[in-house]
């Protein structure tokens, strides 16, 4: 009986250490979790508020230009913007990479969203859009693909 007992007592103990290992690697699975989607969502903000820095830009070079948005936003830099900023969404490659939208049919940006994660530039006149800068992903931010904002 007391061998059963020493056994038992053995056998949930092994338990024990096998749970508390479980434990702590689940802990450390969380964590990492929690970290990237911190980081994540840190990144998407960002690229949010580096597409309001160059509609900022792009709205004071209109001013000084008397109504006549830039051909490329590279002609923002260095009067406007230090240099265009680079995006880095979750699950895209970082890129500074603008497209440039020359002409339009319709005023959908959505027909030209090849989801590069990149720039979406539009100097289409005829457009209402015409001047306006996007973020080239289906991505969701806030609810929304980014490229709506």
């Amino acid at each position: 009986m007391e061998k059963q007992l020493r056994e038992l007592r053995e056998e949930a103990a092994l338990i024990k250490a096998s749970n508390e290992k479980n434990a702590i690697e689940l802990r450390k699975n969380i964590d990492s979790a929690r970290t990237t989607l911190v980081k994540d969502y840190g990144r998407k903000v960002l690229a949010n508020t580096q597409m309001t820095i160059i509609r900022a830009a792009l709205q004071m070079y209109y001013a000084d230009t008397e109504g006549r948005a830039p051909s490329a936003l590279e002609e923002l830099v260095p009067d406007y913007l230090k240099d265009i900023p680079s995006l880095e969404i979750p699950g895209y490659a970082k890129t500074r990479k603008s497209v440039v939208i020359k002409k339009m049919k319709a005023d959908d940006i959505s027909s030209f969203v090849h989801d590069t994660g990149g720039w979406l530039y539009v100097t289409d006149a005829s457009s209402k859009l015409y001047g306006k800068v996007f973020i080239d992903a289906r991505a969701k931010y806030k609810g929304q693909p980014f490229f709506k904002y």
